[in-house]
C-alpha cells in the first residue's frame, strides 16, 4: 500500500488524473484502479517504468 500511495501522491502533485497514467503507462483503467488500490503486485520491471514516467524514485534499498 505504501508504494500504491506514493504513487497516487506524486500523480495528485503532477495534476494528473488516473487517465493520464494509464495513457502513459499503457495500462487499462482496471490494471490502473488496482495498482493504485495496492491490490495488485508491482514487478520490478512495472516499478521501473513508474519510476522513468513519474520522475520519482520508488525503490530504495535499505537493510
Amino acid at each position: 500500500m505504501e508504494v500504491a500511495a506514493r504513487i497516487a501522491a506524486v500523480m495528485d502533485s503532477k495534476g494528473w488524473s488516473k487517465r493520464d497514467l494509464q495513457k502513459v503507462m499503457g495500462a487499462s483503467p482496471a490494471k490502473v484502479r488496482r495498482w493504485l488500490s495496492g491490490t495488485e503486485n508491482f514487478t520490478l520491471d512495472l516499478l521501473v517504468h513508474l519510476e522513468a514516467v513519474l520522475g520519482i524514485k520508488l525503490l530504495t534499498k535499505s537493510f
